[in-house]
Order: structure tokens, then C-alpha cells, then sequence
């Protein structure tokens, strides 16, 4: 933890420092979004005893960021997230689960130099997830740093983003660790008011470190979303955000052979601030979103 807060210190450090007498253009965003889960696969036991692995969970998720681009084009931007999940009220009436996932969060801050045709930049964040009963000694603590780029083409935003990240502090070494992660995401502008986005992930890193040896874990991702602005709220544009997504994990020979697939439906409104919203090309360039992974991630074992 001590490192990611010095790196994120340093890049601070770094930007305001070097754009103390630039004009400004600030951006910001603020929304809540309902997610519903549905899982699947050989590493999903939803029917053990006595407790089972939950197959299905809802969460509230709460996202918001907030940046700006300076006339020489540095740009900086802070984007968190935290969920809450429904698993916690089933178990207490009386619908005990194993390795339940609780809540999941993620802060992230990118600095970058970002012109009208490209973005390049890197970015430090951290992410925790719970679980619920016995399982809260699989809490853990991560880390991602990493680097991102971006550029336009017409209508479209391509990007691609290369990070790393490691759990920091756990009891119970359960979530995925010591992990890169490549991610690819695409959007595509039909007009000022729509976006509609694709993006593909992989990753390659291990769990269960504290035993003899660690057991290897790979999968990846992939998705489609939308935003589009539906009206407004005090003068500023009120967006609608929906989404689909998969992600696969699969923890392999010779420690194991599990895998489980975790489908996520989400919707939800935002507000935006400021002249745009995050610009597109920061947003495909950016860091992955790994909350879902570290969610599932222990029903492997």
C-alpha cells in the first residue's frame, strides 16, 4: 500500500507542479447503478453442505469521477466505485452462503497527455473486496498500476491498457494475485448524446500463494455498454448506462481444474459535469475494472 500511495502522491505531486498557470477544462461524473450476477461453471458449488456458493446475487453500485485537461494537455483523472451486495441479507435470514461476496470497491487515479486524436498515460488504484461469515478472512486489499493509450479514429476511441496487480492484505490468500492484465476496449460515438462501447480483457496470475506452491489462475473478459443521454438535472446532462458483460476464470492443473463463468446485467443513471464528461479516450485507455473478478475469484476452490 505504502508504494501505490507514493507513486500516487509523486504523480500529483507531478501534475500540479506543472500546470499551476494552465487554463483548465474540468470534467466529472456521479451515478448509481443497479447489478445483477449470475454464475455458473464447475467452480461454483450451489450445492453444498451445509452452505452453498451463491449462483446469483444483485448489487448497488455507486461510481463517480472527477478530472481535468490543461491547455498543454496534461490531463488527470479519479474515478472510484463501491458495491453492496444483497448476499449479506439472504444470510441473515437464514440462508447461510460460502465464500459470499459482500462489497467490492476500486479507486484509481490516470495522468496522461491527452491531445484531440490521442491519450497516453499510466495509473495507480487501489481495490478491496468482502465477504460474509467465516469468508471475512478472505477480505483482501489490491493494488493495480499500470499504463494505458488511446487514440480516435472518425467516430471510434481504440485503446489498450497493460497493468499489474497484487493483493496487499489478506488473511486468507483467496482472490486473485501477482496478476497482468491486458485489456481492449473500443467505443463508438453515433452522435453527441450516444455512446455504444465494446471492450475484451486477459489475465494471467495465481491464489493460494501461502501453501507450498501457488495455484495458478487465468481468464478474461468481455462486454458491451451503452450511454445515452435521456435529459437533463439542473442544466446538466442526465445519462443512462446499461451493460452486459462475462467473465471467465479458471484455476489450472496441477493444483486444480475449476472454472466458473459470472454473467453481469447492469443499468443505472449518471450526471455529468463540466464540458463533455470524461473524455472517451480516457475512458478506453484506462485501468481494468477488476471488482468482479476479485468477487468470484475464491469459489474456485
Amino acid at each position: 500500500m505504502k508504494t501505490t500511495l507514493w507513486a500516487v502522491g509523486f504523480l500529483l505531486s507531478f501534475g500540479v507542479t506543472q500546470t499551476t498557470t494552465a487554463e483548465t477544462r474540468m470534467f466529472g461524473e456521479l451515478g448509481l447503478e443497479f447489478g445483477g450476477y449470475n454464475a455458473g461453471g464447475n467452480g461454483v458449488n450451489t450445492t453444498g453442505f451445509p452452505f452453498d456458493e451463491p449462483g446469483s446475487l444483485n448489487a448497488l453500485n455507486a461510481f463517480g469521477d472527477i478530472g481535468a485537461v490543461y491547455n498543454g494537455g496534461f490531463a488527470w483523472r479519479f474515478s472510484a466505485q463501491t458495491a453492496r451486495t444483497d448476499t449479506p441479507l439472504f444470510n441473515g435470514f437464514g440462508v447461510p452462503t460460502n465464500e459470499g461476496p459482500k462489497a467490492a470497491s476500486q479507486a484509481v487515479i490516470t495522468l496522461g497527455q491527452l491531445q484531440s486524436r490521442h491519450f497516453v498515460g499510466g495509473f495507480a488504484g487501489l481495490g478491496s473486496v468482502g465477504f460474509v461469515g467465516d469468508d471475512s478472512d478472505q477480505n483482501a486489499t489490491y493494488r493495480l498500476l499500470g499504463i494505458g493509450g488511446a487514440y480516435q479514429a472518425g467516430a471510434w476511441s481504440h485503446g489498450a491498457s497493460l497493468s499489474f496487480m497484487d493483493v496487499i492484505e489478506t488473511a486468507d490468500p483467496e482472490t486473485l494475485s501477482d496478476a497482468g492484465v491486458l485489456k481492449l476496449q473500443s467505443e463508438y460515438a453515433l452522435d453527441a448524446d450516444t455512446q455504444v462501447g465494446v471492450f475484451a480483457a486477459y489475465f494471467r496470475g495465481e491464489m493460494d500463494w501461502d501453501g507450498a506452491t501457488a495455484d495458478p489462475v487465468d481468464g478474461g473478459g468481455f462486454g458491451v455498454y451503452v450511454r445515452h443521454r435521456v435529459g437533463q438535472v439542473g442544466g446538466r446532462p442526465l445519462m443512462l448506462n446499461a451493460g452486459v458483460s462475462r467473465t471467465l476464470l479458471n484455476e489450472m492443473p496441477p493444483s486444480a481444474d475449476h472454472s466458473l463463468w459470472v454473467t453481469r446485467l447492469h443499468v443505472g443513471i449518471s450526471v455529468v459535469f463540466g464540458k463533455g464528461g470524461v473524455p472517451a479516450l480516457m475512458r478506453v485507455g484506462g485501468a481494468p475494472d477488476m471488482t468482479t473478478t476479485q468477487m468470484f475469484n475464491p469459489m474456485l476452490d
